[in-house]
């Protein structure tokens, strides 16, 4: 690809490769700071840990001998196979342990992941230093230390943000790639994946080629999701296993409200109080971006939102499951750098990211229950 093609130059590669670095040495320091025991114990909590059991063993044993056991397999067919598959594959060619491939995959998609926040803020006109604004506002979000863990966070945000940049510059056979490749990852690259076709039925309806290469896009999501039902029939397929293991289910937001009710007038957990101001902003900035931005990046960031906060499931995940609807406030991060000093800017930029990383290591090293 070209420079012109990716949406930014070498050096603004090299500028999203020194983000990237600096806001992690920020990040992991406050987990050096918090952690009783090992960092990299922390950086591959819970989800971590099957990403790397999957990567060893598949997704039907404990230890990957002997027949198939429901109880291991009911909780791994929740996960999607990219992220475990190139955890495998870095393994197998370099020898090294699960939890370093995990993370060696997650930097170099945090790079990817960065120089797409800036290459999408260039979609929006913005300069340099709108860019690297944009930037700063996905390095510093609560719970972006996700980015530094054994978790498919930036997978998902590096292919999602590139095939966001290619729909607005209406490239569709490249978009649909990136969505193709999402849906390796996360069920939420359904929400690409729709945004993808609600902007072919605007600005393609007679390119029968974009339209065949974004039915095929879906065809990672589809597989698997029919793979794993094909398994757990007893349980009510995929969306079953989701339910029986994290309750996860679409009701329309009833779950939301009534916990944001229950825990709203008296908690002083610091973790649910994030979660209620993260569920709440995302509400927000869906009106707030609403044609403010290209109609393919608010379609994906107003369905991610919806995908999450009309679900019940595990409340104290939504900051980290709402990370990618962050898209919805590029707006707000151009309009503060062009209305901002230099020293304006990088005090607000140093804040947002120190607050963001003591937030992340909190509810991954103090926060009782996981993420």
């Amino acid at each position: 690809m070209t420079s012109e093609t990716v949406g930014v130059d070498k050096r603004e590669w090299g500028i999203a490769a020194a983000l990237f670095a600096l806001t992690s040495a920020i990040r992991l320091a406050f987990v050096m700071w918090m952690a009783n025991g090992s960092v990299l114990a922390a950086l591959r909590k819970w989800d971590g840990s099957i990403y790397e059991e999957i990567a060893h063993f598949g997704y039907f044993s404990a230890n990957g001998t002997g027949p198939a056991d429901p109880s291991v397999y009911e909780k791994r067919l929740a996960f999607f196979p990219g992220f475990p598959a190139l955890i495998r594959a870095l393994t197998q060619v370099t020898g090294m342990n699960a939890t370093a491939a995990g993370l060696v995959v997650a930097s170099v998609a945090g790079v990817a992941m960065t120089a797409g926040m800036m290459a999408l803020a260039g979609t929006l006109g913005a300069g340099r230093t709108g860019r690297i604004a944009a930037a700063i506002l996905l390095l510093g979000a609560p719970m972006s230390l996700t980015f530094n863990m054994v978790y498919t966070e930036a997978p998902f945000l590096a292919l999602s943000l590139w095939g966001l940049v290619a729909m607005v510059r209406r490239r569709w056979l490249l978009a649909a790639g990136f969505v193709f490749f999402a849906g390796f990852f996360r069920l939420t690259a359904v929400d690409l994946w729709l945004a993808l076709l609600l902007v072919l039925a605007v600005y393609a309806r007679r390119e029968w080629r974009a339209w065949l290469a974004a039915v095929l896009a879906a065809a990672p999501l589809v597989g698997f999701i029919a793979y794993a039902s094909s398994f757990t029939r007893d349980v009510g397929g995929y969306f079953g296993l989701q339910t029986k293991g994290w309750h996860s289910t679409f009701d329309f937001g009833r779950a939301t409200v009534r916990w944001i009710a229950a825990q709203l007038p008296d908690t002083h957990e610091f973790g649910y109080l994030l979660s209620i101001g993260v569920i709440f902003a995302a509400v927000a900035s869906c009106f707030f971006a609403f044609r403010r931005l290209p109609w393919a990046i608010w379609l994906f960031g107003a369905g991610v939102v919806a995908n999450v906060v009309l679900s019940d499931g595990i409340m104290h995940s939504r900051p980290r499951l709402l990370l990618p609807a962050i898209v919805l406030l590029i707006p707000l991060a151009l309009r503060i750098a062009g209305g901002t000093g230099r020293g304006e800017r990088i005090a607000l930029g140093l804040g947002w990211v120190v607050f963001g990383a003591w937030a992340s290591a909190h509810m991954v090293l103090v926060f009782q229950w996981a993420i």
